[in-house]
């Protein structure tokens, strides 16, 4: 009993147990014994239950301390089954409370970071879920709006640098390829409201400018017209034509009818062209051909003389005659009619003069085996130089309209203006696409003249 008590004393109660279980075996009957036997095996119990209470104590307040509410509760519902105790008791109903309010905290910033995004302020509402404490990413709302959040960062980053792609289209006037590069964000990202906003920026900066460049360009292609300039006419009407949907309705009327009559021109041309590489025109020198209405010979040969080379071309040369145009009764207010009249039989008259009389360009180049050409004209008119090409030039020295012929490849056309100034011009020429070069030195304002009577 003595020993039993000593480790009793140490707070060794199993052990004092065990002392107390072997004398009752041995000294049985004995009260004494059995008594001390029951206070030990009672104290041994106490002791393991005050161990498991410190135990789940210690555990719920390190759980706490850390932000671990919902573990905490966990641990000390577990700890009150086993030995139910006030102390665990209190914790847990702190623990509790700890975890609703934690939840509210969550909710307060899911709703702040919610408003965030849909006032479309992307950056701020990340950054504003990113300084939470860490305890917050246990909740699955907070990790999905964090989620979400970093989902439209990265889609608003992307869509800006698109945006940017696109306005650096727009500098350049390239209105189709900014609309191209809006769309395609549009299909990898949806209808987001910056892509919105890009679009109709975009509408509104095309509407701007439709008016004032689609003008300008179906006055450019009515002058090109009037030269017989139809490759250039289409080229000029096809650089705005991303803009003719946003203009009004008389400007794409306009726009219509100087496409059409260019297409027009040009198809007329190409059956003259095909037409024309059939005639063939005897003269001193065989090697002259009339092409198209144009004049295309070969260099003179030494015997004959300069009488026989002015022989051949006056054989060649057809009189350019001015359609005959009888004048109606005077009218009884003047009318700018005929001065319009007189301007466009001045071009024919021009025109005319082209396809009657196209004179040799001197420095060689451009015979009769060639199977494409160049048309050079200018507004108002021009003096072609030169016709270059990597191998051979050409000096031309001819007034507009002028018609080179030559072998396909690429070519550097040099034209003068009536005051001297130069234009220069890269031309290919192909058997299918004859080249064009129409250098404006002075505008021709029609309207203007039109105003003027």
């Amino acid at each position: 009993m003595q020993r039993a008590n000593e480790a009793r004393r140490k707070k060794d109660f199993a052990s004092a147990v065990k002392i107390l279980e072997t004398a009752a075996a041995e000294i049985e009957g004995s009260a004494e014994i059995q008594g001390l036997l029951q206070l030990a095996r009672d104290e041994d119990a106490n002791f393991n239950q005050r161990r498991r209470v410190d135990a789940a104590a210690e555990e719920a307040q390190r759980l706490l301390s850390e932000e671990e509410y919902e573990q905490a509760v966990s641990t000390l519902e577990a700890a009150m089954k086993q030995a139910p105790n006030d102390e665990l008791r209190v914790l847990l109903t702190d623990a509790k409370q700890r975890v609703e309010e934690f939840g509210k905290k969550v909710v307060i910033a899911v709703g702040r970071a919610q408003r965030l995004l849909e006032s479309r302020k992307i950056d701020e509402a990340v950054a504003f879920l990113e300084s939470q404490p860490k305890s917050f990413a246990r909740k699955n709302e907070f990790t999905a709006i964090l989620e979400k959040a970093r989902g439209e960062q990265d889609t608003v980053k992307s869509v800006n640098a698109t945006v940017e792609k696109a306005k650096e289209a727009l500098s350049k006037s390239d209105f189709g390829a900014a609309f191209k590069i809006m769309e395609a964000c549009k299909k990898s990202y949806g209808e987001t409201p910056e892509i919105k906003q890009a679009m109709a920026d975009l509408e509104a900066k095309r509407v701007l400018a439709a008016k004032t460049k689609l003008d300008k360009a179906i006055r450019d292609a009515r002058t090109l017209l009037l030269a017989r300039q139809y490759a250039a006419a289409m080229k000029e009407l096809a650089a705005v034509e991303p803009l003719v949907s946003a203009a009004t309705l008389e400007l794409q009327k306009q726009y219509e009818t100087m496409k059409k009559d260019a297409s027009a021109g040009m198809a007329r041309i190409q059956k003259e062209v095909d037409l024309g590489k059939t005639i063939v025109a005897g003269s001193a020198d065989s090697s002259q051909t009339i092409v198209s209405g144009s004049y295309e010979g070969a260099v003179a040969p030494a015997t004959g003389g300069a009488a026989a080379g002015a022989a051949a071309r006056a054989a060649h040369a057809r009189p350019s005659v001015a359609p005959a145009y009888r004048p109606a009764p005077p009218p009884p207010k003047k009318s700018p009619v005929p001065m319009i009249v007189i301007a466009v039989l001045a071009v024919a008259a021009l025109v005319g003069g082209y396809f009657a009389i196209f004179n040799k360009p001197s420095g060689g180049g451009g015979g009769a085996g060639t199977s494409a050409y160049i048309e050079i004209n200018a507004v108002p008119w021009g003096t072609v130089k030169t016709v270059a090409s990597s191998k051979a030039t050409i000096n031309v020295n001819q007034e507009t309209p002028v018609r080179v012929p030559l072998a396909p490849g690429e070519y550097t056309v040099v034209v003068a203006g009536p005051d001297g100034d130069e234009q220069t011009q890269k031309v290919t020429v192909t058997n299918d696409s004859p080249g064009s070069f129409t250098p404006v030195f002075e505008k021709i304002d029609v309207d203007k003249i039109l105003q003027s009577q």
